[in-house]
């Protein structure tokens, strides 16, 4: 029932009312109640194993291995409950179903959310997932009349080849008409701080500016950047150098050679280890730097004596 937390009353209702539907009610008041009861709940376990399978991001065909599951274990511990689990729809296609309105249910609840804000910003990200795909990242945080604060992503959405002003652009565009958002609301903008996104006149900012002016829209616009990224910015004021030459080094050093590396995982392995390995760092991809300084850190005794080991 977790996932009821994110919808609407109006929304619940539509739930329910599906459950009411669904349901073949006996003429017999009492029966009635006692059948409608039994089918909401399986209903409501449907939707529920639906929505655990989306947010941990399994195949929709779990559902029947799951369900598989739940019968074996009441007819073990309350065979008198069978049939009722027997009857808790989770194949495919109904998980499937399931996750599709469940999406729609949140979305629509959101939007709903956002036309109401009196004044909201927009963050946008631009950067590459682990398969190379260029994808831009786009938050929205507003306030309400109350001064009630939401945050939300607004969009995510794939580039499909360059990664120019123009094409950040083009894909900001299309989320302001999906979402049916009233730029006059608009208060402030903050990008990271690559070129395409900051500059003036080919940038994503430049870009920005442009369609505003052709709209007419006279907002005081604030545009922000490198705000994001608090992190990058802080690490390039301080002066790292002497920790992350030392931490890449000994890890280059261990996985440079194939042996050295397997020799290492399989003492980490014997050591029962939460982790099995230690990844290189991207100057690119900012994050790896602090994934990668706190995995060195949570194995800096093991590597220790690793490293003497081998060069003993």
């Amino acid at each position: 029932m977790l996932f009821f937390l994110f919808l609407s009353g109006e929304e619940r209702t539509k739930i329910l009312q599906e459950m009411k539907e669904a349901s073949d009610c006996a003429n017999n008041e009492d029966k009635g109640k006692k059948a409608l009861t039994m089918r909401q709940k399986q209903l409501l376990a449907s939707y529920f194993v639906s929505w655990k399978i989306a947010k941990c991001m399994k195949p929709s065909t779990d559902g029947d291995f799951i369900k598989s599951c739940l019968t074996g274990v009441v007819d073990i511990m309350c065979s008198e409950q069978v049939d009722n689990f027997s009857q808790i729809r989770l194949s495919n296609n109904t998980v499937k179903r399931r996750i599709e309105k469940i999406a729609t249910l949140i979305d629509n609840n959101i939007n709903d959310q956002i036309s109401q804000f009196a004044a909201y910003s927009l963050a946008l990200d631009e950067s590459t997932d682990i398969n190379d795909k260029a994808q831009l990242a786009i938050f929205i945080r507003g306030v309400n009349e109350d001064f009630s604060i939401h945050e939300y992503l607004l969009d995510l959405i794939a580039l499909k080849e360059h990664t120019t002003g123009k094409d950040l652009f083009e894909a900001f565009k299309s989320a302001i008409v999906k979402k049916k958002l009233d730029l006059n609301k608009l208060v402030s903008v903050a990008t990271d701080g690559a070129p395409a996104m900051t500059g003036e006149k080919k940038g994503l900012v430049g870009c920005i500016k442009q369609f505003l002016k052709n709209l007419e829209i006279h907002t005081d616009v604030k545009f922000l950047h490198c705000i994001i990224h608090q992190q990058v910015l802080w690490s390039k004021i301080m002066n790292m150098e002497s920790v992350m030459n030392v931490a890449v080094h000994t890890i280059n050093k261990i996985k440079s050679s194939a042996l050295k590396h397997r020799k290492f995982r399989k003492l980490l392995e014997d050591l029962e280890m939460e982790h099995q390995d230690i990844p290189f760092y991207t100057d690119v991809r900012w994050l790896s730097r602090g994934k990668m300084l706190r995995r060195f850190f949570d194995l800096r005794c093991i590597i220790n004596d690793f490293m003497i080991k081998q060069v003993s």
